[in-house]
């Protein structure tokens, strides 16, 4: 990453340029420099007084360092990069792609307001519009309005969009609805940009909202407006807990999502087992209620403990999920889906609805990238009683490269759940090491598969097919109806 020299009272931050002179910059206000690098972690008060370029010398210096910039070109990944520190710090900024046609802005975001909650969350009002959008392509995408709140653990937003065209009718519906002045010009995104900062400054808009509430405002002036919206954004996550299974070749996560987007409004447990280091196709076993059930969970939860915690209902509700989990309430070794059957039994003891969800069980076998062929091969058993089912399936994820958007195959074969016992019989007729039951013999049927692989009657590098009409045989052997579940799918794009 390179700084260039940008127009007065701006510091340019911009990718080497590729083969065909085209790359990403971002263009950042040299009054918000200092902010900047504070939000990076420069801790040094001396720096900021330094000149524009050197500092921003060392913003880039820093992100550099801790691996988030790259000094090859990568399409605008770098350039992103500074514009979300550049939200962290509060910082607008003009992110842009010069090629052979000039220089255009991409994307650009005006942060109205930062603040630190009581919990320790930094709250970012933020507007962000796109002005390359193509106005015969959008519907309700082009400009934003998010409640953004950071904290170590990550962050999560409550975001409301509208079509590009749109931004000049929604400031006149704010204007009307607020009785601000009518201004005589109108360029949409910076008219509307105006709007709101005014009303941050009458406190119309601001931090002594409750999260949601400065979102809804905006959807408010949409409807007033006749405006078309889009409600969106990212859930609150916390982690409750973590512990590897390795004899199921899995991670337990215990944990809580709260989400309150254009889908009903819930708070959630997850009862998670993750086959990778990530969200991955693993098995989610959840209850679920309504959001604003989280007062009363909280307070349910709160007497079971004998304690009262400080903050918001979703503060407090986490804060008691950690103390369950360490007084051993919810515990890291307890058969499946128990941890979620207790939580779906206090709710119910708390007078809140909940429904429970996810009973189906992914087994992700085997994982492989081959890298001659950019092709991910997986090998993924999967038990679900709701649907009735047990499959297997051999499946072959070819990625996006140049001139092929990319393919996936899949070459399967299913059975009925309730040939679940007879084929622990025929494939693990040993007795399993706990008490019997339908999750056992689930457990032990993963187990047998494991086993097939761990030995390489199950791998990689066997022909097309070889793997699906291996599991198809053990069907047969064991007596159970079954039937081939192949599928495909071509990228188009």
């Amino acid at each position: 990453m390179r700084v260039i020299a940008g127009p007065p009272g701006f510091a340019e931050f911009a990718e080497p340029p590729d083969d065909r002179g085209r790359f990403g910059s971002v263009l950042v206000p040299a009054a918000g420099l200092p902010a900047l690098l504070s939000a990076v972690g420069s801790a040094d008060t001396s720096e900021k007084s330094d000149s524009t370029e050197a500092v921003a010398r060392r913003v880039v210096e820093i992100l550099t360092k801790a691996g988030e910039l790259h000094p090859r070109y990568r399409g605008g990944g770098n350039r992103d990069t500074i514009a979300h520190w550049c939200v962290s710090a509060g910082v607008a900024y003009d992110a842009r792609w010069t090629d052979g046609s000039g220089i255009r802005s991409v994307h650009c975001g005006h942060p109205l307001l930062t603040a630190t909650e009581p919990n320790g969350h930094r709250r970012i009002l933020l507007l962000q519009w796109w002005p390359a959008t193509d106005p015969a392509r959008e519907s309700v995408f082009g400009v934003r309005f998010s409640e953004v709140y950071e904290h170590r653990g990550g962050k999560y937003t409550h975001e409301v969009d509208v079509a590009l065209r749109s931004a000049g009718a929604l400031a006149a519906a704010v204007e009307e609805q607020a009785g601000l002045p009518v201004p005589d010009a109108d360029d949409g995104p910076g008219r509307l940009r105006a709007d709101l900062a005014a009303l941050v400054g009458q406190g119309v808009l601001g931090a002594h909202l409750p999260p949601q509430a400065n979102r809804d405002r905006v959807v408010e002036w949409c409807r007033a407006g006749d405006v078309r919206y889009r409600i969106g954004g990212r859930a609150r996550e916390h982690e409750i807990l973590r512990a590897a299974r390795p004899d199921e070749g899995c991670t337990l996560v215990l944990g809580l999502r709260f989400w309150a987007g254009m889908r009903p409004a819930t708070v959630r447990f997850e009862e998670e087992y993750r086959a990778g280091p990530h969200r991955d196709g693993g098995t989610v076993h959840a209850v679920v209620a309504p959001l604003d059930a989280a007062p009363a969970l909280a307070d349910h939860f709160e007497g079971m403990l004998g304690r009262t915690f400080p903050g918001r209902a979703d503060d407090r509700l986490i804060a008691c999920f950690d103390a369950l989990a360490a007084d051993g309430r919810l515990a890291p070794d307890l058969p499946r889906q128990v941890n979620r059957g207790r939580v779906a039994e206090w709710f119910a003891t708390a007078g809140v609805e909940a429904k429970q969800e996810g009973f189906m069980r992914t087994e992700r076998l085997l994982r492989v990238h081959r890298t001659s062929t950019d092709c991910v091969f997986q090998l993924v058993l999967r038990i679900d009683p709701e649907a009735g089912r047990i499959s297997f399936h051999e499946e072959y994820d070819y990625l996006p490269q140049r001139g092929d958007a990319g393919r996936e195959y899949s070459y399967g074969v299913r059975t009925r759940y309730t040939s679940l016992a007879t084929l622990v019989e025929h494939l693990s007729p040993s007795p399993s090491p706990s008490p019997g039951g339908r999750g056992d013999l689930e457990g032990r049927l993963a187990r047998a598969f494991r086993a097939r692989v761990a030995s390489g009657e199950l791998a990689d590098g066997q022909e097309l097919g070889a793997a699906r009409d291996r599991v198809t045989s053990w069907f047969t052997e064991a007596g159970v109806d079954h039937e081939p579940a192949d599928w495909f799918w071509v990228n188009s794009d």
